[in-house]
C-alpha cells in the first residue's frame, strides 16, 4: 500500500461518482477514501480509471485536525485521526478502536494531556459510568496529542 494511504490528511466523499468510464462501480454512495493531498488523489483515480470529469464533481468533506493515541486493553491500539470540525469524545475515540478488551478496566480510563505550558495533565475516567448514566457531559472531549490508556482489571482473590 502506497505511504500517502496509510497517511491519509483528506477524506473525499463519493457524492456523483457512482461508475467509472467503463462503467464499473467505484465506491457505495456515501462512501469515503482517504489520500495525502491532491495531487496523489488524481493519481490514484485514475489509476483505477476514474476520468478526470469525474474527479472534478468531487467534493472535500473533512480535514484531519490531529489525532489521539490509544493504548492497553482495547481491540486496535494507535493513533485515531480527529478530523476537523469534529468533536471526538473519549467514548467515540474507544469505539473508533474497536472498543475495549476482553480484560480492560471501564472504570479506570485514563486520559494524559500536555498543556500549552508543559505541563502534564492526567486525568481518570470511569467510562462504565459514562455510558451508563447517558450524561454527554461527562464524556471528555479530547485534544491532539490526548494519550488515552485503558488498564487491565485488577483480579484479587
Amino acid at each position: 500500500m502506497p505511504s500517502f494511504l496509510r497517511s491519509a490528511s483528506f477524506a473525499v466523499a463519493l457524492l456523483t461518482v457512482s461508475a467509472t468510464a467503463r462503467g464499473q462501480g467505484v465506491a457505495p454512495p456515501g462512501a469515503s477514501i482517504g489520500f495525502a493531498d491532491p495531487v496523489h488523489l488524481a493519481i490514484l483515480l485514475s489509476q483505477f480509471g476514474v476520468a478526470r470529469a469525474e474527479q472534478e464533481r468531487m467534493q472535500v468533506v473533512g480535514t484531519r485536525a490531529g489525532e489521539v493515541y490509544i493504548s492497553g486493553d482495547v481491540r486496535v491500539g494507535g493513533p485515531v485521526e480527529i478530523i476537523s470540525g469534529e468533536t471526538l469524545t473519549l467514548t467515540k475515540a474507544i469505539l473508533k478502536a474497536g472498543g475495549i478488551g476482553e480484560w480492560g478496566d471501564m472504570n479506570r480510563v485514563s486520559v494524559t494531556r500536555l498543556k500549552a505550558d508543559g505541563a502534564v495533565e492526567k486525568m481518570s475516567f470511569s467510562l462504565r459510568r459514562i455510558l451508563k448514566s447517558g450524561d454527554v457531559t461527562l464524556d471528555p472531549v479530547l485534544q491532539d496529542g490526548d494519550r488515552i490508556f485503558v488498564p487491565r482489571m485488577r483480579i484479587g482473590f
